[in-house]
């Protein structure tokens, strides 16, 4: 082998292990953006092997041994197939990202590119039995046949149209992302006219490795500001928290001398006792900055409820379905979601009467807790209206719930799943990742 070609083989084998320790860098940041995290992923995966299949391709050339044989026909074919499905990879993940800033991939476009990654993989796969793509001669060595040039027009064609779907969405992607994006998909192409016109050095792999490490390291730049965005409203939160809490150990205590002259087997002092454990999971809470086991959520909402049912008698029914409680949440969650419930949901009702269900389970994933009543429902669509002016009534319970939202996924990376509708009741799910 010549220089150049060693040099070659090293810049391969060097693309293909910091492949793999990006791989772990983006395995590590996934709970930021699972699905785009994936696609990354599949992109470093196919960048690194081909990597290694072209050090392996240009090393055992030449080789007539039968493991020469077999490594030199494998290798190179796993180069230009892998190119097919780094095409596919690169293109869900611009998709993942334009619909995270509310940008989106023309469906013509999309189909296209799909469609020339299905085709040129199924040509390859042809000419893998009739050679018309390239072929090998007596000495194991490696030549172009004459349609050598199709496999790269369908990949230039591909990129083309990538150019041209992030040039529609420009103005919806950060300067990093569009410099990223834009070298990934231009300097491919100008690689691939190159080989088309010359043999020797494969430059369109080479550039694929650094164009995929320039989407990694603007990746990451994406992920430390989310990461610096959430502590900053984590903090905001928490300056709220404590500008807003009130510590009413005063009434807790005047609450409790009041219990201490009421008769032991009272129903008002029977009140009156959930009422100051009610209170007192309240205190404990409030300066709570991190989340709360479930069980101690519970046992407050429990005396809420408690209190609830004796104010409305028989009008509020309540059905518990407890079958999880071995993890964290944010403090006041399950409160506040039976606290709208039964005010803006159950009480909205012409008789004011209806049953809550509080319900916990896991699966193998996450733990999920879900509040459900009867009541008179809600436009869902609204929530994704509302802005923090509201004071009162129902628009009050919205914020209340976007506040919700934003504190999941803050505190503990949950998610919150709503089903409602106008006189049809609500399903509240919060879904919390193990």
């Amino acid at each position: 082998m010549t220089a150049v070609q060693y040099v070659h083989i090293s810049f391969e084998i060097w693309g293909f292990f910091f492949s793999l320790v990006a791989m772990i860098c983006v395995y590590a940041t996934q709970h930021i953006n699972p699905k785009g995290a994936g696609w990354l992923a599949a992109i470093l995966w196919s960048v690194a092997l081909s990597d290694l299949s072209e050090a392996f391709a240009y090393y055992f050339r030449g080789n007539e041994t039968s493991v020469g044989y077999v490594i030199v026909r494998v290798s190179n074919f796993l180069v230009f197939f892998l190119g097919y499905f780094l095409l596919f990879f690169f293109l869900q993940y611009i998709k993942n990202v334009l619909e995270l800033h509310g940008g989106q991939i023309n469906k013509w476009i999309y189909f296209a590119i799909v469609g020339i990654c299905i085709t040129g993989a199924v040509l390859l796969v042809l000419s893998r039995f009739f050679g018309f793509y390239y072929a090998f001669d007596s000495h194991n060595r490696y030549y172009r046949s004459d349609a050598y040039w199709i496999i790269h027009t369908l990949g230039i064609t591909a990129l083309f149209l990538l150019i041209v779907a992030t040039i529609m969405n420009r103005k919806k992607l950060r300067r990093m992302e569009r410099i990223a994006f834009f070298l990934f998909e231009l300097c491919p192409i100008l690689a691939m006219i190159y080989q088309i016109l010359f043999y020797g050095i494969s430059a369109a792999n080479i550039l694929n490795t650094f164009m995929a490490l320039f989407i990694f390291v603007t990746y990451l730049r994406e992920c430390m500001r989310y990461i610096v965005t959430r502590e900053k409203e984590e903090a905001n939160m928490k300056i709220m928290l404590y500008e807003r809490q009130i510590q009413p150990h005063f009434i807790y205590n005047t609450l409790a001398a009041i219990r201490s002259h009421l008769p032991e087997d009272s129903e008002a002092r029977d009140l009156l006792n959930h009422f100051i454990m009610f209170l007192r999971g309240n205190i404990d809470t409030l300066t709570e900055t991190h989340c709360i086991s479930a069980k101690q959520e519970l046992r407050t909402v429990e005396n809420y409820l408690y209190i609830e049912r004796y104010r409305f008698e028989d009008q509020l029914r309540v059905i518990w379905d407890i079958n999880d409680v071995e993890f964290v949440m944010p403090a006041f969650t399950v409160q506040l979601l039976v606290e709208n419930a039964i005010r803006h949901g159950i009480r909205g009702k012409d008789d004011g009467s209806g049953t809550v269900t509080v319900r916990t389970y896991e699966t193998k994933k996450e733990h999920v807790i879900t509040v459900e009543d009867d009541g008179v429902g809600f436009d869902v669509t609204m929530l994704q209206k509302m802005n923090s002016k509201g004071s009162d009534g129902e628009e009050r319970a919205h914020v209340g719930l976007l506040n919700l939202i934003n504190r999941l996924e803050i505190m503990c990376r949950g998610r919150m799943e709503i089903h409602s509708a106008p006189g049809k009741g609500t399903i509240i799910k919060v879904h919390i990742p193990k």
